[in-house]
């Protein structure tokens, strides 16, 4: 008795591990031609996870070993397949029948009719696409091969949490979480391509043609940009649907840019998009990256009567133009679980992924067992080879990889270390706007040797001040800033420096993030107004520094301020908006005269003078009353 209950204990620990969830991989055919069907779409029923072929027609998928579920199979020009699946380590081979009603001729249908259909489209993005926000979850892989041979230079995936708002909002930003992520960058990829990317990440987001209005999607191209033709109408769906196929290309021969749009012709919902770009092009001076050629994909997808996106990518043929050297790249991302609802959890600050972060340079969080319950995008038989040797030590035997030396090791760490570093610095232009203490009708007199300067009012009780400032990152929310104040005008004397420290909280959590961010701190501040030009027949000198024979002099103070206040930043991609409020107390001050002399458009000599019993003279002294000890700025951040 106690050994039967001893081997049931047993069996029921180890139950769990009986029915864990693993990958079944198989491959979609063409059941006429027996090729590979891309883009198929797989859905599982009753859920709303799914997956996406590949270039190959490969995919996988998770499925209890103990389990079964069923599958549907949809791709334009192909009848619809329902099929049951259960766990199986060999691969799985699907067939889809061509739809045979499918017209593949040419067209004609008037140019009035076509840009209705277009209008059409463009005017029911509303009704056919989620407007609640959604979240996303996802494969994405980004990979970089030679185009001299089959050498893989980087690959890079990750499960990502993706979440916008609705696609009524299509300028609000993505915001992402890296889940999982493994990276490689092979041996001597710099020698080939030595530039590191950014934004690949945010691909559901940018490249989202529907999300973002494409100008090639609006009506009001027509025949203006691009000039359209209708190349096809096609089947989806068992014949339930028919699509339009519409192919586009720029009204500019120069321009080399073209496509093809899917539309269903009942929705008026855009299925699929092609977009390609012949143009060489250079997008950034200081960058050595040409761009030879561009495609890019979008697949849409529908669930509940609402479509949202399946499955974007981006491949690109560049040359390097410091190393001379060739390669292509490809990005690509496939939802694999999609839901929308009014309360989604925001992704927490720390998780987010920065809109400038590179991909290939995240630290990997991999484990093999973690891709075993999410489908991802199957990698062709080549980068497949070229991967396994960092995975399988058995296979590492067969394969031939260039050793890394300890120096190009130490060049890596220290070019990672850089990356970190810069990641987190950050720097803003403001302009700030202050306002004196009035002195009243209190007349004055100041002298100096011949110069006599009386009752000089002051013009302007408010003023600008132009400020620039460099941030530290310490954390996702711990912020180190330096500041620096200048007057703009020469009616005004107006020169600090101040160190802050920040700390944020996300008001705004989906879309474009706004923060609030409490700053305290301390600075040191000269300030005063014009009173005019002053002039010596001998040469001017304070504190061992000439003036020349003239020199602007101001009213004011030295002193040292404390600093509280908050900033509003409201984030759009990598540009920062921000609004600061700083209450500024007096901890010490001194009264001044201050000098101020442009040697050149470079070089201003500045001093103090706070002993007002010698050469200069003030009389009565103290009245000047300083600045409003409140301040509000705007300006932009990166």
């Amino acid at each position: 008795m106690k050994q039967s209950l001893y081997i049931t204990t047993i069996l029921l620990f180890l139950l769990p591990y009986f029915s864990q969830t693993q990958n079944t991989k198989g491959t979609v055919l063409d059941a006429n031609t027996k090729l590979p069907v891309a883009f198929a779409s797989i859905y599982q029923l009753k859920t709303t996870k799914g997956t996406i072929t590949n270039s190959n027609g490969e995919f996988n998928i998770p499925i209890s070993n103990k389990g079964e579920i069923e599958i549907r199979i949809s791709c334009i020009g192909y009848k619809t397949l329902f099929q049951k699946l259960t766990f199986n380590k060999s691969k799985v081979v699907i067939f889809l029948t061509p739809d045979e009603a499918s017209l593949q001729e040419v067209v004609v249908m008037p140019d009035s009719l076509l840009k209705t259909i277009l209008k059409k489209s463009y005017q029911n993005i509303s009704s056919n696409y989620a407007q609640s926000p959604m979240e996303l979850t996802g494969f994405y892989r980004e990979v970089q091969k030679s185009t001299t041979d089959d050498h893989f230079l980087y690959f890079g995936e990750a499960l990502l949490k993706v979440q916008q708002k609705g696609y009524n909002h299509p300028n609000e930003d993505a915001q992402i979480e890296i889940l999982k992520s493994r990276v490689i960058n092979f041996p001597h990829s710099d020698s080939i391509d030595n530039v590191k990317y950014y934004y690949g990440p945010f691909i559901p987001k940018w490249g989202d043609f529907v999300r973002n209005r494409s100008n090639f999607l609006n009506p009001n191209s027509f025949n203006k940009t691009y000039i359209y033709h209708l190349d096809a109408i096609t089947t989806y769906n068992n014949k339930e649907d028919s699509v339009y196929v519409i192919r586009f290309s720029s009204k500019k021969p120069s321009d080399k840019k073209s496509g093809k749009i899917w539309i269903n012709k009942k929705t008026f919902a855009y299925l699929k998009i092609e977009f390609n770009n012949q143009t060489h092009e250079k997008p950034q001076i200081l960058i050595p990256i040409r761009y030879l050629s561009r495609n890019y994909i979008a697949i849409y997808s529908e669930i509940a009567g609402k479509y949202f996106l399946k499955y974007a990518s981006a491949s690109a043929h560049k040359l390097n133009e410091k190393t001379q050297k060739e390669s292509f790249s490809t990005l690509e991302f496939a939802t694999t679980n999609y839901s929308t609802r009014d309360s989604i959890s925001p992704i927490p600050l720390e998780n987010r992924l920065g809109y400038l972060s590179v991909f290939s340079m995240q630290k990997n969080n991999y484990d093999d067992s973690f891709w075993d319950s999410y489908s991802f995008i199957e990698k062709d038989s080549s980068l497949k080879k070229q991967t396994k040797i960092h995975y399988s030590i058995n296979d590492a035997k067969s394969i031939v990889v260039p050793s890394i030396s300890n120096k190009s090791s130490q060049k890596e760490k220290t070019k990672f270390n850089l990356y970190t570093t810069i990641q987190k610095l950050h720097f803003s232009y403001n302009i700030s706007l202050n306002q004196y203490l009035p002195i009243g009708q209190q007349s004055y007199q100041f002298v100096y040797d011949k110069n006599l300067l009386s009752n000089k009012n002051f013009k302007t009780p408010f003023f600008p001040v132009y400020t620039n400032s460099l941030g530290f990152d310490i954390s996702k929310r711990s912020t180190i800033e330096a500041r620096t104040y200048k007057n703009i005008l020469k009616d005004n004397y107006f020169y600090g420096n101040q160190l802050n420290f920040k700390y944020t909280f996300l008001i705004k959590k989906l879309g474009n993030p706004l923060f609030i961010k409490p700053l305290i701190g301390t600075g040191a501040f000269s300030t005063g107004f014009y009173l005019g030009e002053i002039s010596s027949e001998e040469t001017i000198k304070i504190d061992n520094q000439n003036f020349g024979t003239k020199t602007n002099a101001y009213l004011g103070d030295r002193k040292t301020l404390g600093i509280l206040g908050f900033e509003l930043d409201y984030n759009k991609k990598r540009l920062h908006y921000l609004f600061t409020f700083q209450y500024t107390p007096t901890i010490v001050k001194w009264d001044a005269i201050l000098l101020k002399t442009r040697k050149n458009i470079f070089i201003t000599k500045t001093a103090a003078i706070t002993d007002l019993s010698g050469p200069f003279q003030l009389q009565p002294q103290n009245i000047y009353q300083g600045m409003l000890p409140i301040a509000v700025s705007v300006g932009i951040g990166f």
